[in-house]
């Protein structure tokens, strides 16, 4: 082994960035991909709860150019990409007027409980079936059944906290 080299750390990072400019330009496309208009969506979910609205179709278009519905989506899309590096959140489309940045902090406190809880069982049981593994006085039907529950090794540990 000689190491940690440059090409190494390149390509690592590369495929970090690959990733996560991936996983950000799903998370745009696939709600786009639904028909329909979310700012009517919204407008026509506020009548069903009994709230009048007013001039709606102009509401619809204010809200429109306030959330950049109205641009070509390319520049949505540099506009989303822009956001996102800057850890600019704004508004949420299904729970307006609530900023989504509220709505992470109401829900991380939950979010790492989860985590940790998972965290902690996959600790205590990975340990422990290393151990009866490697022990001599483990039974034969045990150690059968163990290298079987070595498959949720794979689990990752905040999708065991979503599980549980």
């Amino acid at each position: 082994m000689s190491g940690l080299t440059k090409e190494y750390v390149i390509k690592r990072v590369g495929m970090f960035l690959i990733t996560i400019w991936l996983g950000t330009s799903i998370i745009f496309f696939v709600p786009r991909l639904v028909p329909g208009d979310p700012v009517q969506a919204m407008v026509g979910r506020l009548m069903m709860e009994g709230a009048e609205v007013a001039n709606a179709q102009e509401i619809i278009e204010a809200w429109q150019v306030r959330f950049g519905l109205d641009k070509p989506l390319i520049v949505q899309y540099f506009r989303y990409l822009y956001n996102s590096l800057t850890f600019n959140t704004g508004y949420s489309l299904a729970f307006f007027p609530t900023r989504v940045d509220d709505m992470v902090l109401r829900a991380m406190p939950w979010t790492l409980g989860l985590l940790t809880v998972a965290t902690i069982i996959s600790f205590v049981l990975g340990n422990l079936i290393g151990a009866l593994l490697a022990w001599r006085g483990t039974p034969r039907f045990l150690k059968a059944f163990l290298p079987f529950s070595l498959t949720f090794t794979a689990i990752p540990a905040f999708m065991l906290g979503i599980l549980l």
